[in-house]
């Protein structure tokens, strides 16, 4: 991607951390629930730093806020 390529934003994540202390990212990307991990196993430097593990169930668009803010203290995240 070039500095002059325009970006679209598709979804925004939020800071968390499990009960067990775990630092996580949670939020919505293009109406699905995301949730990032960092990897835990990586084997060399080309291993993913961070996973992504995206619902199975798509958020029905009613239910989404018309300003596009989706609030992940509404949610239930992880799921």
């Amino acid at each position: 991607m070039s500095e002059n390529e325009p970006l679209e934003k598709i979804g925004s994540l939020w800071k968390k951390q499990s009960k067990g202390g775990v630092a996580y990212l949670s939020g919505v990307i293009d109406g699905r629930r995301v949730v990032v991990f960092q990897a835990r196993d990586r084997k060399s430097d080309k291993s993913p730093d961070y996973q992504v593990f995206l619902s199975r169930s798509v958020q029905p668009e009613a239910a989404q806020p018309a300003s596009g803010d989706y609030r992940a203290e509404d949610s239930d995240i992880p799921f």
